[in-house]
């Protein structure tokens, strides 16, 4: 949600940068999307804030099974190179 009004605050900024360019005498509009472009970095920083996933305090992960008493696979054997 709050990115697609950082995105309606963008191209509201968008339109007013290009109406007060077409506008000689008046800087306000420059200035109104100035703002608006700044708003829309605060609400995307918001944005990706509330959005960061947080990492759970459980305690310590929990440990591996004792593999020392299974039986491992044996090695593969070397492969040979082709055309010797």
């Amino acid at each position: 949600m709050l990115v697609v009004l950082s995105v309606a605050l963008v191209l509201a900024a968008t339109v007013l940068l290009v109406l007060g360019l077409l506008n000689d005498d008046v800087l306000t509009l420059i200035y109104l999307s100035i703002a608006s472009s700044g708003a829309a970095a605060v609400v995307l920083v918001v944005a990706l804030r509330g959005n960061k996933p947080r990492a759970e305090l459980n305690g310590p992960p929990e440990p591996l099974p004792n593999t020392q008493g299974a039986s491992t696979p044996p090695p593969s054997a070397p492969i040979a190179p082709a055309g010797h």
